[in-house]
């Protein structure tokens, strides 16, 4: 199957193992293996698609229709792109670690938890927990916990992750920060 769009040729930087665990290390995440495929092929450029089915509904989104992202251009992954991204963020009043990966309708960001996507939802799952339990920092946790329950709701038919770990995990950062209302949200949901 063609994904790169032939037309539109781009003449990027090589793609580094070096810029990648730079990048990785200030994002303190993982991109997903076919992400770094992908542009393993060519690195950044057009695609042939124009857009990414999602799981959520968005602007984009119409009535009845399988919600999307217009999604056309891969950024190059190099950390010079990176560090020039990284100063149009705070432009968008967004702050943290982030970076811009793709432009579509818009420019999408990869936030370092987001890191994962692409991965199938019960490694995923597995892969938000594993952070959960590793980290102590109030604002990780909470976003990391948001994914959780979200991709346990949205995929619970593929998952055999139990419903009882995941809230177990949950409720033992109770000191850290006040997961009660996902908790309930996934009882509910689930």
């Amino acid at each position: 199957m063609t994904f790169w769009d032939e037309e539109e040729k781009l003449t990027a930087p090589t793609l580094l193992q070096a810029d990648i665990h730079r990048i990785q290390t200030e994002l303190t995440g993982r991109f997903p293996e076919s992400y770094l495929e992908k542009l393993s092929e060519q690195n950044g450029g057009s695609d042939v698609f124009n857009a990414v089915s999602m799981d959520f509904e968005n602007t984009w989104s119409e009535s009845g229709a399988q919600p999307f992202l217009p999604f056309s251009f891969i950024q190059p992954l190099s950390y010079d792109v990176y560090q020039s991204n990284v100063g149009t963020l705070p432009e968008w009043d967004v702050t943290g670690k982030k970076m811009i990966f793709a432009h579509g309708g818009g420019s999408l960001l990869a936030y370092s938890h987001w890191m994962v996507i692409g991965q199938e939802p019960e490694r995923l799952v597995r892969e938000l927990m594993q952070r959960i339990e590793q980290s102590n920092n109030e604002d990780q946790i909470d976003s990391y916990a948001g994914y959780l329950a979200e991709t346990m709701i949205n995929h619970s038919e593929k998952l055999q992750n139990s419903l009882e770990d995941v809230i177990d995990l949950l409720k033992s950062k109770h000191l850290i920060t006040d997961l009660s209302d996902l908790i309930e949200w996934l009882d509910e949901e689930m």
